[in-house]
């Protein structure tokens, strides 16, 4: 891939708790040797001043849950004055009414919600919480207050395809045609760097399941319903590849900067910090230069063999 002149895409961790306990998700094991964290409203200008002041992509997002940090609304509201856009990940358990309608006033860019089931029992033990029914409920209110205050607000579903959530993917695309959520996102279930557990051995697809699916009747049925379905794509890691770290970039909560969440653990990716560093002194880094290489030469990582994070249209 073609490097870009400069970053146009930041993905920041704002915290790093989280209020479920997913079974599939990296969060303990990436954060088990972590203090608890929160980023301050002025680190976050801080850095973002010094780093980032041309225009760029701001997405909230890691392995927690985004809005238990409180200064949240602060940093979008200030990326979106400086003119920048920003989107908000979220697992929707505490996006109610109020949040919702913060997100609408501030006319936030983009929201992703994880959504990938509609069984309540199934979601309380993929999720380690019995919330379906709040989620579901935050959803209707999130909807709600983007259409009562005229906002521009794109809502979008992640869904992590399993073995035992596949055959939800109908029901999903129901309830966001009945709320008028029109875009989803069908996201392989990754193995990531380490050695798969019982979890992931029986719930894991191989990439040949994966693109096996009925995806003609998939769409056919989002079409019907006005909604764009995209997923996981291995062909994509070659064809376009990864634009990381050449125009994306990942900032843990203290600052690091990574090629992506996913190598958080591996120190032969960090890049730098961005409280002792600019962004452009990073980028003129021989380790940057080096992974950065690896990506503009059409290749990529050991770790990244089964990344699931690049995406096609159906």
């Amino acid at each position: 891939m073609k490097p870009s002149e400069r970053i146009e895409t930041v993905q920041v961790e704002v915290t790093t708790a989280c209020n479920l306990g997913c079974t599939f998700c990296p969060h303990m094991s990436l954060y088990r040797d972590r203090t608890e964290r929160h980023v301050g409203f002025d680190e976050f200008r801080e850095v973002f001043d010094r780093s980032f002041p041309q225009w760029h992509v701001t997405i909230f997002s890691g392995f927690s849950e985004t809005l238990l940090n409180h200064d949240v609304f602060k940093m979008i509201e200030y990326e979106k004055a400086r003119g920048n856009s920003a989107i908000l990940a979220t697992n929707g358990l505490l996006l109610d009414s109020e949040r919702a309608q913060q997100i609408a006033d501030l006319d936030v860019d983009g929201v992703t919600v994880t959504l990938d089931t509609m069984v309540p029992s199934r979601y309380a033990e993929l999720r380690g919480v019995d919330a379906l029914p709040v989620v579901l409920r935050n959803l209707g209110s999130l909807q709600e207050a983007i259409r009562s205050k005229g906002a521009s607000t794109e809502v979008i579903i992640n869904y992590v395809l399993m073995r035992s959530t596949a055959g939800c993917i109908r029901d999903v695309l129901d309830l966001m045609g009945r709320e008028g959520i029109g875009s989803l996102f069908l996201i392989k279930l990754m193995q990531g760097s380490q050695s798969p557990g019982p979890f992931h051995k029986s719930e894991g697809m191989s990439w040949d399941e994966h693109e096996a699916m009925d995806y003609e009747a998939i769409r056919a049925h989002a079409d019907r319903l006005g909604i764009t379905v995209h997923r996981s794509s291995r062909a994509s890691l070659h064809d376009p590849g990864c634009s990381l770290p050449s125009s994306a970039i990942y900032l843990t909560s203290s600052w690091d900067a990574f090629v992506c969440p996913f190598h958080v653990n591996n120190v032969e990716y960090r890049l730098g910090n961005l409280k002792e560093s600019t962004i452009e002194e990073v980028r003129s880094s021989e380790q940057f230069k080096r992974l950065g290489a690896v990506f503009e030469a059409g290749s990529h990582l050991p770790e990244c063999r089964d990344c699931a994070c690049l995406f096609e249209l159906i």
